[in-house]
């Protein structure tokens, strides 16, 4: 039998999406492990990533996860643990230890909570704060005035 169809020729266009699509749009629905390996593709998206105006885009979404996550410090060491609720029991998925290359010299500090993957802590002497992101272990210490 024979066709009576015409084959075209089909050229596709490539556009590119504008980059405030992709950020507020794509990456910021991503979870925080990928969004770390994204800061690698270019200078552009390093920069965007690591804005304060792209960590509120992405704390506007929300991140359903099974894997819930524990901070535990004990004298200079600090864990992070990853573990799954089920049903009957919780299981620990993994774990690993956390440098935190804190300069504060001999100063003990404190574990006062945390918040939005956010550490704070604080010198026994009371003298200064320290806020934490364990995740691009980059922190900011605040004295007291």
């Amino acid at each position: 039998m024979e066709s009576h169809f015409k084959k075209e020729k089909c050229l596709i266009q490539q556009t590119e999406l504008p980059h405030d699509l992709i950020t507020q749009s794509i990456l910021a629905r991503l979870p925080v492990k990928q969004l770390i390996r994204f800061k690698s593709v270019s200078k552009q998206w390093y920069s965007t990533l690591s804005s304060p105006h792209f960590a509120l885009a992405h704390f506007r979404f929300p991140h359903p996860s099974s894997t819930e996550s524990l901070l535990i410090r004990s004298n200079d060491n600090i864990k992070l643990l990853f573990f799954e609720n089920g049903d009957h029991d919780t299981q620990i998925v993994s774990e690993c230890k956390i440098e935190a290359d804190f300069d504060v010299g001999d100063e003990k500090l404190l574990l006062v909570g945390s918040c939005n993957g956010l550490v704070c802590f604080g010198s026994i002497s009371g003298c200064f704060f320290i806020i934490w992101n364990p995740i691009t272990r980059e922190y900011c210490k605040y004295s007291k005035l």
